[in-house]
């Protein structure tokens, strides 16, 4: 780990990939004109958090530290201060090192070698037949190639040896799915695709957040035409030349970014925005005290990623909303389903160490406040050092407003005070919340909603991935051609399945994806993906799409089983930038408006059924819904509804 020429902007990814760590190198500049040390409590606090997250399962560690460049003129730290660090962080050793000169650099490979728990890694034994596929798909990755479909390298592999006998497509696929656990490869989740070279992955990712930080207006983001097309600088060493296998690598990199909440969707008049809370540069204009202080929480750990992953996971949580209009640098307000806005302000002080400020109108209602508090309290906790989050209220005067001063708050409490006089008059309560309201926690309610709103946004990104390649656009006919997409849905699958039980449950989701796929086959579709008991499917033609819809909402498959399904209609103009992920964005949000099992249509997938005129559609009755609102989407959206 190291900080740089810039690479701070790069910890937010760099600190996701921090499992099964046996040695590391925290390398400094050592010729830094500011403090060379100050990425050190960083990455130590990021390696114990890693180590506190595996438990028991995690390899035994020791750490370097490491001074690089020292050819231009020696380390810019005072021997006393070296010594105290690496006493404070356990460091084993400490190099002064040149990689031009070559100084220190045998030593500190010896040291690394010997500092491998050996003995204390697990042992997997293998037959000669699985060490020749990872010889093999090692040897494929070490040509520079950056991605191929699974099946594609098993070929190549069957030819170079027609000796090999048994299940071996079985070992094959295992033998892929163990150098993905060293993270050597990496499987995409659309097009059965394996990436050679992960760290471009990483590398990609780490530009898309620098770029979000350059945004002229300091707004933190990246519009999804920059994000799907590559316009933003990549180091050249990393830049992928060939378009199409660098617009697959695009499309893995945001479902990555998204998959570990590091950045969410949103869409204004101008298009879609990836959104990343810890790049805005515009200020706050209450910084660093905002209104309506009511709590202070610390904590250590890495900062901006604790922050982050807060912010996309209030903004899904259900309850609470917020957008690029209500972040800054290091805040961001919330709207609330009940009524008034919360907010986060960020305090960073030593590396690795912050202080969340939450705030409120008065418009937020005291069960908002609990909950947002609630949330963010159980954040913390999970995700900063064990034993290292505090929390601090603040008691403020109803009558004048004037906080009463901690140091008053704590001498009260000894004294088994719990009101405070206020000079002007006033009495403030000292009791905490919880001592005067009950209201039932909505952690894992909160929880659960941010993590179906995160797998649906990289559902579908996998399946803008899956619409990008070489087959889908064979079926397609083109890469500028007119799709409509149906996405459907199992009404009440939760309480179908509380029921009928897991077993009976995965019977019945047999039967109908089968039936689905079946009329899928039967009217030339192309199944795109699949997530739980839903279906994304595209079709040539709206009319052709309500046709399968129509059929599968009429025979599921099953008696038990009643869909839901949305149709919208849009095009994939990939040298354009690829409108088709919005299409299937859309799609999948118009199911979200159906509450029970229904067909719904987009405005526009309404109008080319009307303009079709097919004989089937003529006599059917429409109703129509205004200004429905749609996640994600700007304003409310005109939707028809089928009525018979």
């Amino acid at each position: 780990m190291w900080d740089l020429a810039g690479q701070p902007g790069y910890r937010v990814i760099h600190q996701l990939h921090l499992k099964e760590v046996a040695v590391a190198l925290v390398v400094f500049d050592a010729r830094s004109e500011t403090d060379p040390l100050a990425g050190v409590r960083h990455w130590d606090r990021a390696l114990r958090l890693a180590q506190q997250r595996q438990g028991s399962s995690c390899v035994p560690m020791k750490k370097f530290l490491v001074s690089a460049r020292n050819d231009r003129g020696g380390v810019s730290v005072g021997e006393e201060r070296l010594r105290a660090v690496l006493k404070e962080f356990g460091f084993e050793a400490y190099f002064k090192t040149s990689a031009k000169e070559g100084w220190e650099i045998d030593e500190l490979r010896a040291a690394i070698e010997r500092a491998i728990a050996w003995d204390k890694l697990p042992e997997v034994a293998s037959s000669q037949l699985f060490a020749d596929i990872k010889q093999f798909l090692l040897d494929v990755k070490q040509t520079g190639r950056l991605l191929a479909p699974a099946s594609q390298l098993y070929d190549e592999f069957a030819q170079q040896n027609p000796g090999a006998v048994g299940s071996l497509r079985n070992q094959f696929e295992t033998c892929i799915g163990r150098l993905e656990n060293r993270d050597l490869i990496r499987r995409l989740t659309f097009g059965r695709y394996v990436l050679l070279q992960p760290e471009l992955l990483d590398a990609y990712a780490s530009a898309m957040v620098n770029t979000a930080k350059e945004e002229p207006d300091g707004l933190g983001s990246l519009a999804e035409e920059v994000a799907m097309a590559g316009r933003f600088f990549v180091p050249k060493e990393q830049k992928v030349e060939d378009s199409g296998q660098e617009q697959l690598l695009l499309t893995a990199t945001v479902e990555e970014l998204v998959r570990h909440d590091l950045a969410l969707w949103e869409s204004a008049d101008d298009g879609r925005y990836l959104v990343f809370p810890s790049q805005f540069n515009r200020d706050y204009e209450d910084a660093p005290e905002p209104k309506g202080k009511a709590v202070a929480i610390t904590f250590d750990g890495p900062v901006q990623g604790l922050y982050s992953t807060l912010a996309v996971r209030l903004g899904h949580s259900g309850l609470f909303a917020t957008g690029r209009a209500e972040m800054w640098r290091n805040a961001v307000t919330f709207n609330t389903k009940a009524g008034g806005k919360c907010g986060l302000y960020l305090h960073e002080f030593a590396e690795a160490r912050g202080r969340l400020i939450l705030f409120f109108d008065e418009q937020a209602s005291l069960e908002t406040r609990f909950h947002f508090e609630e949330f963010v309290l159980a954040h913390a906790r999970k995700r900063a050092l064990d034993g290292t989050v505090e929390l601090v209220r603040f008691f403020v005067c109803t009558d004048c407003g004037d906080p009463v001063p901690d140091s008053y708050v704590k001498r009260l409490r000894e004294k088994g005070l719990m009101v405070f006089p206020c000079p002007c008059g006033g009495t403030v309560s000292l009791s905490e919340p919880k001592e005067r309201i009950q209201f039932g926690s909505r952690v894992e309610a909160m929880e659960r909603a941010a993590d179906r709103e995160r797998d649906f946004d990289v559902f579908v990104m996998s399946a803008k991935g899956e619409t990008s390649t070489k087959k889908f656009y064979e079926w397609a006919g083109g890469e500028r051609v007119t799709l409509a997409i149906v996405f459907t849905d199992v009404v009440g699958s939760t309480a179908l399945g509380e029921e009928i039980r897991d077993w009976a449950m995965n019977e019945v989701r047999r039967a109908h994806f089968a039936e689905s796929r079946r009329l899928i086959e039967q009217f030339r579709g192309r199944e795109i993906k699949t997530i739980g008991d839903s279906f994304l499917v595209a079709f040539k033609s709206v009319d052709v799409a309500l046709d399968y819809a129509r059929r599968l909402h009429a025979n599921t498959g099953h008696a038990q089983v009643q869909i839901r399904a949305g149709i919208h209609i849009g095009p994939m103009q990939v040298e354009e930038g690829d409108l088709f992920g919005g299409t299937v964005n859309y799609a999948a949000r118009v199911i979200g408006a159906i509450k029970g099992a229904e067909i719904w249509l987009s405005e526009r997938a309404k109008e080319d059924i009307d303009r079709l005129g097919a004989t089937q559609h003529r006599r059917l009755v429409w109703e129509r819904h205004e200004d429905v609102p749609m996640k994600g989407f700007a304003g409310g959206s005109t939707l028809w509804s089928l009525k018979n």
